[in-house]
C-alpha cells in the first residue's frame, strides 16, 4: 500500500501496471510458480528475468511483486479503473488488457508468497542498515617518475594503483573514497579478501546444515 501514498510512486505503479497488462499470462504463470517453490529467500530481479527477457517488463514485474500485498490489490484495481476513465487513448489499457492485468495481478500477488518476500526485504535491509553500501570498485594502475635532484632526468619510477570505492550512505547520498596502493599493498588486499571469502564459505556451509536454503545473501 505504500506505493499509493506518493504521487510519484503512484505514477510509477500505474506505469508498471500498464506494462504488466502486455505480458502474456503464461510468462506470469511461470514466475508465479517459481515464487511458490520452497525457498526462504528469492532474488526477484533474477527470478523474473529467467522468464521475462525484456528488462523494462521484468523490472516492472519485480517492483509490483515487491510493493503490493493481497489487501492492496482491490484498491489498485479501482485506481486503475478510475484512471482508465480519464485517459483519452483507450488502446493504452483496452478492456482485454485490463482483464489480463487483473489475471496477472492475481497470479503475482498472493498470500502464500508474502512470507518469502518479507524475509527477502528484511535481509536486503539488514545488508545496508549498519553502514555504507558499496556500489562500485575500480583500480587505476600507473607509475610515478623519480627525478634527479636537478629535475632534469628521470632516474626511476614507482608503480602504484589507485583503488576507488564508490558507495551509498544510509541517507542515500553517493560518495567515493580513494586509496593509493603499492604493489605489495595490492597483494595484501587480495590476500585479506581471499581469506574473508574463505571464511564466508565456511560459514555458509556450516549454517546451511542448520537452516536449509537460509542464506539471505543474494536478495537483490
Amino acid at each position: 500500500m505504500d506505493s499509493l501514498q506518493n504521487d510519484g510512486e503512484s505514477r510509477q505503479l500505474l506505469s508498471d501496471l500498464v506494462v504488466l497488462s502486455t505480458v502474456p499470462r503464461e510468462l506470469i504463470l511461470a514466475v508465479s510458480k517459481e515464487l511458490h517453490i520452497d525457498k526462504k529467500f528469492v532474488s526477484l530481479g533474477k527470478l523474473v528475468a529467467k522468464h521475462v527477457s525484456i528488462p523494462e517488463a521484468g523490472n516492472a514485474i519485480a517492483r509490483i511483486i515487491a510493493n503490493l500485498d493481497v489487501e492492496s490489490v482491490p484498491v489498485v484495481i479501482e485506481m486503475v479503473q478510475a484512471w482508465r476513465e480519464t485517459v483519452e487513448d483507450e488502446s493504452l489499457l483496452s478492456d482485454d488488457k485490463y482483464e489480463l492485468l487483473k489475471q496477472n495481478l492475481e497470479l503475482l500477488v498472493q498470500q502464500s508468497t508474502e512470507g518469502v518476500l518479507r524475509r527477502t526485504q528484511k535481509a536486503a535491509a539488514l545488508m545496508t542498515a549498519t553502514g555504507n553500501e558499496v556500489t562500485g570498485l575500480s583500480f587505476v594502475c600507473d607509475v610515478r617518475p623519480v627525478y634527479n635532484d636537478a629535475r632534469s632526468e628521470i632516474e626511476g619510477y614507482v608503480p602504484l594503483t589507485t583503488m576507488r570505492i564508490f558507495f551509498d550512505r544510509p541517507n542515500e547520498e553517493s560518495d567515493a573514497i580513494e586509496f593509493v596502493l603499492t604493489p605489495e599493498e595490492v597483494d595484501a588486499v587480495i590476500e585479506r579478501a581471499t581469506q574473508a571469502r574463505s571464511k564466508l564459505k565456511v560459514m555458509q556451509t556450516t549454517f546451511s546444515k542448520w537452516i536449509a536454503n537460509g542464506t539471505g545473501e543474494d536478495v537483490s
